[in-house]
């Protein structure tokens, strides 16, 4: 069997085979492409097989320069094709494309790990995932605002939903500013009364030791008043006697 002979087998075999597969391409007689893994994620990949004149008997041209894998980097594609090639050694001198396309799908955790720290580059991710939650995230504040401030197409109510928040909050700061400072002048009135109280205290004991004091000095006085009185009283006595 010559090697166009086994190229034309080949091809209506791989056509029967992936006929209902979603995954499978081809992209010319000789040209076929497979994605590997489910559409879109980002650990996808898509190989592509080229056959040449003297195929199988020779290895045939293996690559991911498909736009699909745009994102990979060129020494993640590098390394799946080094691993696709050496299983092509393998197989030389018969049909390969249904093996090679087999063993990527039967390895594709393992091909994946032959990537570089750079396994999927997230560039392409912006677009996929990062941009429609922003817009998502925006249109919620949006209908937000529509509904506190009732404001424009453009986010006017979000902008005054968030100016009547600001003026609330500077309401309520204002009035636990003046609460507290309220709470402050009543406690300084009530040190100022319990000075005041304990000012008047001492002022109420020095006058009580002083009345005290008085008190003893007129008693004392009495009573010498009351010996004087005696004396006087006993020599006026004794000078009548005689």
């Amino acid at each position: 069997m010559t090697n166009e002979e086994a190229q034309e087998e080949e091809r209506e075999v791989l056509a029967s085979i992936y006929e209902s597969d979603d995954s499978f391409t081809q992209l010319s007689p000789t040209s076929f492409a497979y994605r590997v893994g489910e559409k879109g994620h980002p650990q996808s990949f898509m190989i592509e097989v080229e056959w040449g004149g003297g195929y199988p008997d020779e290895m045939p041209r293996l690559s991911l320069n498909s736009f699909y894998n745009k994102n990979m980097s060129e020494k993640s594609k590098k390394a799946i094709v080094e691993a696709l090639k050496k299983e092509a050694e393998v197989l030389l001198g018969s049909p390969m494309t249904y093996s090679l396309i087999q063993y990527a799908q039967d390895n594709a955790q393992d091909l994946l790990a032959l990537m570089p720290s750079d396994k999927v580059s997230f560039e392409g991710l912006d677009s996929l995932y990062i941009q429609p939650c922003r817009a998502r995230l925006w249109r919620e504040r949006r209908e937000r605002g529509r509904r506190r401030g009732g404001g424009g197409d453009r986010g006017g109510g979000c902008g005054k939903g968030r100016g009547r928040r600001k003026r609330e909050e500077k309401r309520e700061k204002g009035g636990a500013d003046q609460e507290s400072q309220e709470k402050n002048g009543r406690q300084n009135e009530c040190s100022r009364r319990e000075t005041k109280r304990m000012g008047l205290g001492r002022r109420c004991e020095g006058a009580e030791q002083n009345g005290f004091s008085a008190v003893l000095n007129l008693s004392t006085a009495a009573n010498v008043s009351s010996s004087l009185c005696h004396c006087v009283s006993k020599r006026s006595l004794i000078s009548h006697q005689q």
